[in-house]
């Protein structure tokens, strides 16, 4: 699990990671019950053995992560055991020094006997109140990176 960096001023970001700014928005209830699992996103770097779990807090959860350098590809959503699988080639990249701004990312999601069903995926961009959010909740971490705007785009597959 990739947490979000702390926002207490204890975060460090190591010199060959960079930072990824999303914010995520579901109506999944399991991002505010203990009853129920998180809403999880999966993205791969290139050359790497496992993936990595950007977990989802809340319905509306702007995140500030550190990851390693590189080239990352979206996989899937995850509930629990149940995964949405993204469309392959999807991508961003991870520069040490810089921010990479993929998206304000919008997964609806119904929880029916034995199924999850997807009733909508969105990415937007609204970098300026989403990065504005970050910046009041993380302060002077964010002086001194630039700013890569990849807006990812997110189609659902049909496997």
């Amino acid at each position: 699990m990739t947490k979000p960096l702390a926002t207490d001023g204890s975060a460090v970001v190591a010199a060959n990671e960079g930072l990824l700014a999303v914010r995520f928005v579901s109506d999944w209830k399991g991002n505010e019950s203990a009853l129920f699992e998180e809403l999880a996103f999966g993205v791969i770097r290139d050359g790497a053995s496992t993936n990595e779990v950007l977990e989802m807090r809340s319905n509306d959860d702007a995140q500030l992560i550190a990851l390693e350098a590189g080239e990352y590809t979206w996989i899937q959503a995850t509930i629990g055991s149940s995964y949405i699988r993204f469309d392959p080639g999807v991508t961003f990249t991870i520069k040490p020094g810089e921010i990479t701004y993929v998206g304000d990312i919008t997964l609806l999601v119904r929880s029916e006997p034995f199924i999850l069903i997807t009733h909508g995926l969105s990415v937007v961009d609204n970098q300026e109140e989403t990065l504005s959010r970050l910046r009041s909740e993380y302060g002077a971490l964010l002086d001194g990176y630039s700013l890569s705007v990849q807006i990812a785009d997110l189609v659902l597959s049909d496997l």
